[in-house]
């Protein structure tokens, strides 16, 4: 067996083996300066990496800052609207021909896209649109600028022979919200409020998904509609409202697409009524409004109520 001795009695002394570290003892003072000399010098090394670093972020932040003031948009007065395929939309309409559609609206708060929607229709439908207005006995007074020659531009077509016709109807609103749609088909009145008329026909024009879609531009397209539509009711909320919508402009041609939507539609409509002329709006929101303006087809709103 092997006997245990302890170490402090033994009479020998253990020699360590060359291939193990020797370490410093880290409690006496170092009688050499070349170990702090290596250290300054590779910390000389860093700083100056670090002092190049910095300088060339100082550069690029230059560099963006001068891209970024020398890209800031411009009225380009060249926006296309966003396009969509409603074909089986279309066809649930030609089911109904032929179809006379009762727009209901209120001389207070006219639609004023309804005539932009209008010139759109008979563009993208490719067939004859009639176009009726109407003066409901409730109405003592209609402003000049809302009579048939708010739609003497529309195109003139035989009646008889269109397959699809909108008649507009001022009225006085009785417990009921204006505007309205009515689809002719039995008494009940289909469509209320300023979006679900604008919806509509904007599915029929193809500018509007009118199948399920959870893009996240339909979201944002929804949410500025209503907003729009707090925008004409909500005074209070206008300044908030103007300042959210020329924070979302400030990188955007467009409201919610890439190109024009019932979203710019609907703001645009209730913006110009409430302001008529842009010197009041924000940078972003004014660049914008007079994009849309400069259209032929909202420029014949402006032409004709620029001076009610």
């Amino acid at each position: 067996m092997y006997k245990v001795a302890p170490l402090y009695n033994a009479n020998f002394e253990i020699e360590y083996g060359e291939i193990m570290y020797k370490l410093p003892n880290l409690m006496q003072n170092t009688t050499t300066s070349e170990p702090g000399e290596a250290f300054a010098a590779r910390l000389r090394a860093i700083c100056a990496r670090l002092s190049e670093f910095t300088d060339r972020i100082e550069e690029l932040k230059k560099a963006t800052e001068q891209e970024s003031t020398n890209s800031v948009p411009i009225p380009k007065g060249v926006l296309s609207w966003e396009k969509f395929e409603n074909s089986r939309y279309f066809m649930f309409l030609q089911s109904l021909f032929p179809l006379d559609l009762a727009v209901i609206m209120d001389p207070s708060d006219p639609p004023l896209y309804l005539p932009i929607l209008y010139k759109l229709l008979t563009q993208r439908l490719k067939m004859p649109v009639a176009f009726k207005v109407f003066v409901h006995s409730s109405v003592k007074s209609l402003p000049s600028q809302l009579c048939d020659s708010f739609f003497e531009a529309a195109p003139s077509f035989d009646q008889n022979s269109c397959k699809f016709t909108i008649s507009a109807i001022w009225a006085k609103p009785e417990g009921s919200l204006l505007p309205c749609i009515n689809l002719g088909i039995g008494s009940g009145q289909l469509y209320f409020g300023h979006t679900a008329v604008a919806k509509f026909l904007a599915s029929a024009a193809g500018i509007y998904a009118c199948t399920m879609n959870n893009s996240v531009e339909t979201l944002y397209c929804d949410i500025w509609c209503q907003r729009a539509v707090a925008f004409s009711r909500f005074e209070k909320q206008r300044a908030a409202l103007l300042q959210s919508l020329d924070a979302w402009l400030a990188t955007r041609d467009a409201v919610a697409f890439s190109s024009l939507s019932i979203a710019d539609l609907l703001l645009w409509s209730v913006l110009f009524r409430s302001c008529k002329k842009s010197d009041s709006f924000p940078s972003n929101v004014k660049r914008w409004f007079d994009s849309c303006s400069s259209l032929a087809c909202f420029s014949h709103v402006v032409t004709h109520l620029k001076g009610a």
